[in-house]
């Protein structure tokens, strides 16, 4: 086990001032309806206790990203949250913690774990890629959280799991009638609390899934899924958050899940 110290998992002062947190992440469309997740709402049920807060350190600044475990050491989340937001460059692996279903200041129920690698899509640029359909990534983790929290996918279905999860590259409905969950860690609130957001997908449109779900800085990397009858995948993953839409301004959006990402997810699972 590699400790992880209570000044790593505290929400340090600046959470939520975006000043210090990508733009790129959020757009909120009046009246708000997003729902924090709490200790008496499910947190440590699925899959919220899959969905992971990602705690960002670079310049002595604090950032956060989401992500989904999708393995025991492995979390599926945005490209550029592996990269700092001041200059650019790709972040040492140490510099990132990692909890599952982190819950403001109770004890981690599942523990937390630093980086151990983090790994872009293949050829991704951080200057050119960030916020497009290449704006994806794994991290692997020192610690095998997902022993604990279980993870996004995993077979056979936990018994903590009535419905089960999986991914999937393809909608169930076209967008437009299909609705899609999400699920991250908001600035605004705080930066350590679970907030989850329903609402109406717009278009799939060049490998990006655009939605009305509310987000703010905070919410990148968080998955965004579709609830199914257990027969047909359970809680399904198909896509992954990354920003808004720069162009229109009106939506947000994600990374589609795609069956090159799948196989990426497979060749880098631990």
């Amino acid at each position: 086990m590699n400790p992880v110290t209570a000044e790593l998992l505290e929400a340090a002062p600046g959470y939520a001032t975006r000043p210090q947190q990508d733009e790129a992440d959020y757009l909120v469309f009046p009246p708000d309806t997003r729902r924090r997740v709490t200790s008496t709402n499910r947190i440590t049920d699925a899959p919220y206790r899959y969905i992971c807060q990602i705690v960002i350190r670079t310049g002595g600044r604090t950032f956060v990203g989401a992500g989904t475990l999708v393995g025991p050491r492995t979390v599926l989340t945005a490209a550029h949250n592996l990269f700092s937001p001041l200059t650019g460059r790709r972040l040492p692996a140490a510099n990132l913690t990692i909890t599952p279903a982190r819950n403001g200041g109770d004890p981690p129920a599942f523990g937390a774990s630093l980086a151990r690698r983090l790994i872009p899509s293949p050829g991704y640029d951080h200057r050119r890629d960030h916020n497009t359909r290449r704006d994806f990534a794994v991290i692997q983790l020192r610690d095998a959280l997902g022993s604990r929290a279980g993870w996004w996918g995993q077979r056979p279905r936990p018994a903590f799991d009535d419905l089960g999860t999986s991914l999937s590259a393809r909608l169930p409905q076209n967008p437009g009638v299909l609705r899609v969950n999400l699920s991250g860690y908001p600035v605004d609130k705080g930066g350590a609390t679970q907030w989850r957001s329903y609402n109406r997908t717009i278009r799939l449109r060049d490998g990006l899934l655009s939605y009305e779900n509310d987000t703010e800085a905070g919410h990148s990397g968080s998955p965004v899924w579709v609830r199914r009858d257990r027969s047909m995948g359970g809680r399904v993953l198909v896509g992954v958050h990354i920003g808004f839409d720069p162009v229109t301004r009106a939506s947000n959006r994600a990374v589609a899940i795609t069956d090159d990402i799948l196989r990426f997810i497979a060749t880098n699972t631990v």
